[in-house]
């Protein structure tokens, strides 16, 4: 399956992830301004939402998500809020 976007949900996220040159070929999204720096030091540009957190980030999605398939690059412990509004308005969607 091909993605079109990525999202790091934390700093943590970015550390762990080792397939990187997969963000090359989609939309990366960071959940807020310290994960946006933590992928700039390693030379991948991101969206960031104008608040920080899922909230900020549903309203960057939008809602036309229904072509676009998502992996969610988080914790165990993550929030699923951003996957639940994925799969919501009909895109795919993968905790990874």
């Amino acid at each position: 399956m091909e993605l079109s976007d990525i999202i790091f949900q934390s700093m943590a996220s970015v550390k762990h992830f080792k397939h990187f040159e997969i963000c090359k070929r989609v939309n990366v999204f960071a959940m807020g301004e310290s994960t946006k720096r933590a992928l700039e030091k390693i030379g991948i540009n991101s969206n960031s939402p104008g608040i920080p957190g899922s909230s900020g980030l549903k309203e960057l999605l939008g809602k036309k998500l229904v072509k676009s398939k998502f992996a969610i690059v988080k914790g165990s412990d993550g929030l699923d809020e951003a996957h639940d509004h994925i799969t919501k308005y009909g895109a795919y969607a993968e905790n990874i």
